[in-house]
This record gives C-alpha cells, sequence and structure tokens, in this order.
C-alpha cells in the first residue's frame, strides 16, 4: 500500500509539472513578430545561436546572429564599405577606425546581447577613436555606415 501511495504521489507530482509550460514571450529581452500571409516569425535579441535551417534563399536562425545581419540592422539598401581598418583587436582602451575616404559615417556599438551602447556620426572624417575605457569586458559588434554611398561594414571587436 505504502509503494502505490508513493507511486501515486510521484504520478500526480510528475503529472503537474509536466502541465508548466513556459512561453517564449515571456523569457525573451526584446524582439518582434513578422508576418507575410500565413508565415509568421517571432524573433528575439539576445539569445545564442542554436539552430539555423535553410530552405531555398530562405534563412531562419534561433538568436541574435544570423549570416546576413541587414535585415536585423536596417541595411536593406546598403552595400559592403571597403577600405576600413579597424585595430586594435582586442583591445584595452581605444579602437582605432581609419576609413578610406573622408565622409559622413555612422558608428554604432552594440553589446554581445544586441544592446545598443554607443551611436557616433562623424562628419567629413577619415578616422574616428572610440573610447572604451568604461566598456566591460566582452565581444563588441561595431557598425559602421557610410550615409553618403549607403555602404556598411560590421566588426566585432573584444575588449579585455
Amino acid at each position: 500500500m505504502k509503494n502505490l501511495t508513493t507511486i501515486l504521489a510521484l504520478l500526480i507530482t510528475f503529472t503537474g509539472f509536466s502541465q508548466t509550460s513556459i512561453k517564449k514571450s515571456s523569457i525573451d529581452s526584446g524582439g518582434a513578430i513578422s508576418s507575410n500571409g500565413n508565415i509568421e516569425l517571432i524573433y528575439s535579441i539576445g539569445e545564442v545561436v542554436v539552430q539555423e535551417t535553410t530552405l531555398g534563399n530562405i534563412w531562419i536562425s534561433e538568436g541574435f546572429i544570423n549570416r546576413d545581419m541587414t535585415a536585423s540592422l536596417d541595411l536593406e539598401s546598403y552595400t559592403n564599405l571597403e577600405g576600413v581598418t579597424v585595430f586594435p583587436n582586442p583591445t584595452i582602451d581605444y579602437v582605432n577606425i581609419h576609413f578610406s575616404e573622408a565622409a559622413n559615417y555612422s558608428i554604432t556599438i552594440f553589446d554581445y546581447s544586441g544592446k545598443q551602447i554607443e551611436h557616433i556620426k562623424t562628419n567629413q572624417s577619415s578616422q574616428q577613436t572610440i573610447d572604451m575605457t568604461t566598456y566591460s569586458k566582452g565581444i563588441y559588434l561595431i557598425l559602421l555606415k557610410n550615409t553618403s554611398t549607403q555602404q556598411y561594414k560590421s566588426y566585432r571587436t573584444i575588449k579585455k
């Protein structure tokens, strides 16, 4: 009888816990919903890539980083920015950016979770120094845009 009671108690406990579910929206740190016809994608910011699937020219990634960041960073109309040097990497305090020509650039820095840390606009500049002394140690994404020629380039840099 004691065994039957124990088994019954475990079964009730297991059944109670198996009914518990956590909706994805309750654990995301951000994101949005995009739909096209009867297809709906819910995506988030701040997760690491867990899986990536492809079907023809459609890429589906779970997490923040995907192969083509143009859609998530609003860069559909931009082309690749050439002739840019970002150094040193890794860095302790400052990152230097040298552009091949003086122009108006937009520099946006994101932390590893996708949160925008800083946004800088240059005025007819061919170089920029970014002070990272107040940043925490970690990996950062630096997104560079030439606002005149509609070109962009992204770099990952490590702050030690």
